[in-house]
């Protein structure tokens, strides 16, 4: 989604906003969901990946993109931040082994900046694993001075920009686990 924007890195925590009410398409994650996560990651191979398919499906992939719905209606068009919401920003579950047929187990979503390479950029990410929901800051191996503008931002006292974010999601796509950051 192109649209014309403010730059992430230079809005202050304090200056965002949110629709009130917000817009709410994401009920959560299902129980179905972790367990399927669960059996994947005991037997991480395609075979496996393709008797849990249809529940990842319905269960992760379905929700998740309600998720990024409600992040984009939410937070990101309100803020007019110039972010990367529909291009690249899904993971997927098989892996390029070279015909190893080997799967993720976790399934993620990251948000990055508009006219960015997201591998080249500071990411935003929503990853669903089998024992809970994670959301963090991802400046990959090619961080630049970008991940390294980040990572100071990131370890000032105080700088609470995904719990701001997610206190709404927290309660309802953990089902009871403990959030991760």
């Amino acid at each position: 989604m192109w649209l014309p924007g403010r730059n992430p890195a230079e809005v202050a925590p304090e200056e965002l906003t949110a629709l009130v009410p917000p817009v709410r398409t994401f009920e959560g994650f299902a129980p179905e969901a972790f367990e399927a996560l669960a059996r994947l990651k005991s037997r991480p191979h395609i075979e496996q990946y393709r008797q849990e398919k249809p529940a990842l499906r319905r269960y992760v992939q379905e929700p998740f993109r309600r998720l990024r719905d409600d992040l984009v209606v939410n937070w990101v068009l309100p803020n007019s931040l110039a972010l990367e919401t529909e291009r690249n920003v899904f993971s997927r579950f098989l892996k390029n082994d070279f015909g190893a047929g080997g799967c993720y187990a976790h399934y993620w979503m990251a948000f990055y900046r508009q006219g960015r390479r997201r591998l080249a950029d500071v990411q935003l990410i929503v990853s669903l694993h089998a024992d809970g929901l994670r959301v963090g800051v991802y400046a990959g191996e090619r961080r630049g001075r970008s991940g390294v503008r980040c990572e100071r931002v990131c370890r000032r006292p105080g700088y609470r920009f995904w719990s701001r974010l997610f206190r709404y999601y927290k309660s309802k796509s953990t089902r009871g686990r403990e959030k991760r950051v």
